[in-house]
């Protein structure tokens, strides 16, 4: 029998996704705009538009990337587009298990690219199901969760596709433990930002002789400058990457390194 975890929040990057940090030249009104920087989060690695990695171990919602350097996270309907995201455990975890990003909002006056009053979206997880398009939140204004295809039609930038090939199950032995089922690729800014979200089912280990599953988020935003705020941007993330203890993470993901002092974290659970 399989079990499935339970879910509470929204999970952000992965590692897989690439970056590119190459400046992106802009044509706006016959004038040349140079524009740089991009950041992906996968749980549970980041990477912030300095491209730095680190991993967030405090669970909580936290602004990824703000718009512009001047941003009001208090008051986000003002800002061009700010982007948060909720990073949470599972019921069966253990406190050396990496947190899951659960859900992405983005919000701002640049969102809706002239789709009629769109100032904000979310993107979340609804159940742990794997490899179902039901398990997926998509929501326009704090509105009621709609189906891809009315999504799509209320947020004209955003396109909404499922993976290509065949769904396999992941294993310990998948890269990241995951696989990828569906993709959302939005234009935001006339263009001039693009966000790719990719929603994945993870092996999260073996309780009582059965695979545990759960379904994450993990997003790349590209073209945001060098002075966006969010831990993705400008801000300190300090108080949210401290030590988890007891575990050996890499934290910072490059070193210096956590080290272990104590009992192993136990085989048995087989979990990241």
């Amino acid at each position: 029998m399989i079990r499935l975890a339970w879910v509470a929040g929204f999970v952000a990057a992965v590692h897989g996704l690439q970056t590119n940090d190459a400046p992106l030249a802009k044509l706006i009104d016959g004038s040349r705009v140079q524009k740089t920087g991009s950041a992906s989060a996968l749980d549970p690695e980041l990477i912030n538009i300095a491209g730095e990695k680190f991993h967030i171990t405090i669970a909580g919602t936290y602004v990824m990337i703000g718009l512009p350097a001047g941003c009001n996270p208090e008051t986000p309907d003002s800002c061009d587009l700010i982007y948060t995201a909720t990073f949470d455990k599972l019921e069966n975890d253990g406190p050396c298990n990496d947190l899951m990003i659960r859900n992405v909002t983005i919000q701002g006056t640049l969102l809706g690219n002239g789709a009629a009053g769109v100032t904000k979206v979310d993107f979340s997880i609804l159940s742990d199901d794997g490899n179902s398009s039901d398990a997926l939140g998509f929501q326009v204004n704090d509105g009621p969760y709609l189906t891809m295809a009315d999504f799509q039609s209320q947020v004209s930038p955003c396109s909404v596709s499922q993976q290509r090939g065949y769904f396999t199950w992941p294993t310990k032995n998948t890269y990241r433990y995951r696989t990828t089922t569906y993709n959302v690729e939005c234009a935001l800014d006339f263009g001039n930002t693009e966000f790719k979200l990719h929603f994945s089912t993870v092996f999260r280990g073996v309780l009582d002789n059965s695979p545990v599953y759960a379904n994450d988020i993990s997003f790349s935003i590209s073209n945001v400058g060098t002075t966006a705020i969010g831990l993705l941007g400008t801000d300190d993330n300090s108080a949210v990457t401290a030590d988890a203890y007891n575990c050996s993470k890499k934290q910072p993901v490059n070193g210096p390194y956590q080290t272990r002092h104590g009992p192993k974290f136990p085989k048995r659970h087989h979990w990241r």
